[in-house]
């Protein structure tokens, strides 16, 4: 077992060869020590876990940049189509989403508003250096909120269409979303737009006029972007962490890029810009994360401040020991509203703060309940009810989060090229592992006349797939277990779907060997199944212009 050297967590728990060897790769140079510590680790790492690690935590791009630097041929051959499909695929991505970048905010400008990107592609060539080192799926860009009904126009010509229904003749009735976002109608781009009235984990209101001030020029290609500059850049990139509770390496690797690509950070600034917005123990925290498990070089006298903190030492030491854990504690409403309570440092601010997130509806509590404008005012009850039913209450313990994966709905047009894939026939016995609302195994029963069994864990899927059932008039050929899919037996199924995890799919894999009966089909969408070499793959893309990855095995 291997401890990290400097972290919260190393006189907590110990760290698997594979985990201790991912927080090597999580940043951009490795000096002659750290080569020789990660060579050795390689020698004893499980790869399917270090790899699907590395892809759930944003990082199989750095991965592979390192292994190429310091190992070659150290990745086993079964994994090496994966991560090179997968490197090219979002360098592409990357560079098309820049290109896109550059148009949206050259189309803004020229009506006159300012458009300011973060995060994605920004954060890849101004801290990276490389646009395919740092992986983002979508464009952010901060906008005023006074422009945002023009901004709303300008994307509509540029072939996008909001996903909340959004009247670009006026701005949303109700108060502002979560974030303005737009989706192509063609291609599979998403572009969100933040304002000061959207950026609702900010303690205090942003004041855009302010940041707009400081703007830095970024070139990109043959353009230059105006960007946040560095110390109100690491200000977003904290608030934006402790948002989704650090849940990703990706996120931490960005501060302590952040701070080594700037060593002549104006600190004294940059605190003093965090404490005026409330938000003082989230950039501690978020340095405190940086410093301990990717040692970021943070001055001296700048780590006895964050260090002097103890709260935010406390909460990064138990995101530290939970990073690589498959259930987060910080599901449940209570929890959630404890971690943002401490994230303040005062009671009665942390208390607004924590209650705001709690309470002040988004456009998910619109879509959820469609209210008469007389009820709107019901919608501060509708948040807190619809997020206890997301996320549990979590107040006995730790909530119960299934391991194998949280629910992503899979396009119908998929599940549909996946039965196909598998020759689906009405003698057949559909199994869908985590089958969510019941999609698959219901277009198996109508589509293809076989008959379908559900196997999911979590009772509000449960629900919606056996209204689902109902709904479509397939109860006769159709059931919805609530069991554990590592237990179910599958002794009776001819065909499996897998749409799960990565490392789910490894947990699986011994018992689809053992149970199936010869003949049997497995189909899974983007993840496969290690060093079991699938009879077949392909590339699938949906109707939103997605690439899915299918993979097909028969016993």
């Amino acid at each position: 077992m291997t401890t990290l050297s400097k972290s919260t967590a190393s006189n907590a728990a110990a760290l698997r060869p594979e985990q201790a060897a991912l927080l090597l790769l999580a940043r951009t140079e490795l000096d002659t020590t750290q080569q020789a510590q990660l060579r050795s680790l390689l020698g004893q790492v499980d790869w399917d876990s270090l790899i699907l690690l590395a892809e759930r935590h944003g990082l199989l791009p750095l991965l592979n940049e390192h292994l190429a630097r310091i190992e070659p041929g150290a990745l086993p051959p079964h994994w090496q189509p994966f991560v090179a499909r997968y490197v090219e695929a979002a360098a592409v991505n990357g560079l098309e989403l820049t290109a896109e970048l550059v148009r949206v905010v050259r189309a803004l400008a020229e009506q006159g508003i300012t458009a300011v990107p973060y995060k994605g592609p920004v954060v890849a060539k101004q801290l990276f250096g490389n646009l395919a080192l740092r992986m983002f799926g979508d464009l952010d860009l901060l906008v005023r909120e006074r422009d945002i009904v023009a901004a709303a126009a300008v994307l509509e010509r540029c072939g996008y269409a909001a996903t909340f229904g959004f009247d670009t003749t006026r701005p949303w009735r109700h108060g502002a979303p979560g974030q303005y976002a737009f989706r192509h109608r063609e291609q599979h781009r998403l572009v969100e737009l933040h304002t000061e009235a959207t950026l609702r984990y900010f303690p205090v209101r942003a004041d855009f006029d302010e940041f707009w001030l400081r703007l830095q020029p970024l070139p990109m290609g043959d353009a230059s972007l105006s960007t946040l500059a560095a110390e109100d850049l690491l200000l977003f990139l904290c608030v934006h962490g402790a948002k989704d509770f650090w849940e990703r390496l990706a996120w931490i690797a960005d501060v302590a890029q952040l701070v080594r690509k700037h060593p002549d950070l104006d600190w004294a600034a940059a605190l003093e810009r965090a404490e005026r917005y409330g938000a003082g123990r989230i950039v501690r925290l978020g340095l405190t994360l940086a410093q301990d498990l990717l040692d970021a070089p943070l001055p001296e006298s700048i780590a006895a401040q964050v260090r002097a903190d103890a709260v935010a030492v406390s909460l990064a030491r138990q995101i530290a020991r939970e990073l690589f854990a498959e259930a987060s504690s910080f599901e449940g409403l209570m929890r959630r509203f404890w971690f943002r309570l401490r994230l303040h440092g005062q009671v009665g601010g942390g208390l607004r703060y924590a209650s705001r997130m709690v309470l002040l509806p988004t456009e998910e509590d619109w879509e959820a309940v469609r209210l008469p404008q007389a009820l709107h005012g019901l919608y501060y009850l509708v948040r807190p009810a619809r997020l206890a039913w997301r996320y549990g209450m979590g107040l006995l313990g730790r909530a119960k989060v299934p391991d194998l994966g949280n629910y992503v709905p899979t396009p119908e047009e998929v599940v549909v090229r996946m039965l196909e894939l598998a020759e689906v026939k009405p003698e057949d016995v559909v199994y869908d592992l985590g089958c969510g609302d019941g999609r698959c195994v219901v277009l198996a029963a109508k589509r293809f006349g076989a008959r379908g069994v559900g196997v999911e864990i979590d009772p509000r899927r449960i629900a919606e797939a056996r209204a689902r059932v109902r709904r479509e008039g397939v109860a006769d050929r159709v059931r919805i277990l609530q069991q554990d899919a590592r237990r179910v037996s599958l002794r009776e199924a001819t065909v499996v779907l897998l749409t799960l995890t990565g490392m789910a799919h490894l947990k699986l894999r011994e018992k689809l060997r053992r149970e199936l009966p010869a003949g049997a089909r497995i189909v899974a969408r983007r993840n496969h199944l290690g060093a079991w070499a699938p009879a077949h793959s392909e590339e699938f893309v949906d109707h939103g212009g997605a690439v899915n990855v299918l993979y097909l095995w028969r016993l």
